[in-house]
C-alpha cells in the first residue's frame, strides 16, 4: 500500500512539473526532476516485483545499483541543453532566449537549427537572431578547451551569418 501512495505522489509531482513547463518553459532542473521521477517509478515497480515474487534482497540491491548506473550514463549522454532549448523554442510562445544562451554551446547550435526552420520574416526569428548577433562567440580559445559542441555552434553561426 505504501508503494501505491508513493507512486501517486510521484505522478502528482510529474503533473506539477508539467504545469510549470507549460507556463514557464523547460529548465535544467525541471528536466532532471522528470528523469529522476522516471527512475523512482522504475525502482518502485522493481520493488513491487521483488516483494510479490519474494525474491532475495540482494537481487533488489543489485538491480537498484544497475538502474542508478544506467541513470547516470543516460544523463551524461542525452545532451540536456539541446533538449531544453529545442523544447522551449518549439512549445512556448515567448521562450527565454537569454536562458538558452546561458546554457552550453549545444543550446546555441540547437537554437540556430530551430530558428533556421522558421520563416525568415517570422518576428520571433528576427528577435532571436538579434539576441544571438549580440552574443559574444568565443574567439581564440586555446585548443585544450575545444569541444564538439563549440565547433557545432561556430559552424551553425557561420551558416546563419551571425559570426563576423
Amino acid at each position: 500500500f505504501l508503494i501505491v501512495q508513493t507512486l501517486i505522489i510521484a505522478l502528482s509531482a510529474w503533473k506539477r512539473m508539467y504545469l510549470y513547463e507549460m507556463a514557464y518553459g523547460l529548465t535544467t532542473m525541471r528536466l532532471y526532476v522528470h528523469i529522476f521521477i522516471l527512475l523512482l517509478i522504475f525502482l518502485l515497480g522493481f520493488l513491487t516485483y521483488q516483494i510479490l515474487k519474494e525474491k532475495s534482497r540482494e537481487i533488489f540491491i543489485f538491480g537498484t545499483f544497475v538502474s542508478c548506473v544506467v541513470f547516470l550514463a543516460v544523463m551524461n549522454l542525452i545532451n540536456p541543453d539541446r533538449i531544453i532549448t529545442t523544447y522551449n523554442l518549439k512549445n512556448l510562445e515567448k521562450p527565454d532566449v537569454y536562458y538558452s544562451i546561458q546554457l552550453w554551446d549545444d543550446s546555441i547550435w540547437a537554437m540556430l537549427k530551430v530558428l533556421s526552420s522558421w520563416d525568415i520574416n517570422d518576428p520571433r526569428r528576427v528577435s532571436y537572431s538579434n539576441v544571438l548577433n549580440n552574443h559574444h562567440f568565443r574567439i581564440d580559445t586555446p585548443w585544450v578547451s575545444w569541444t564538439l559542441a563549440e565547433e557545432r555552434a561556430w559552424n551553425a553561426a557561420e551558416k546563419f551569418k551571425l559570426r563576423k
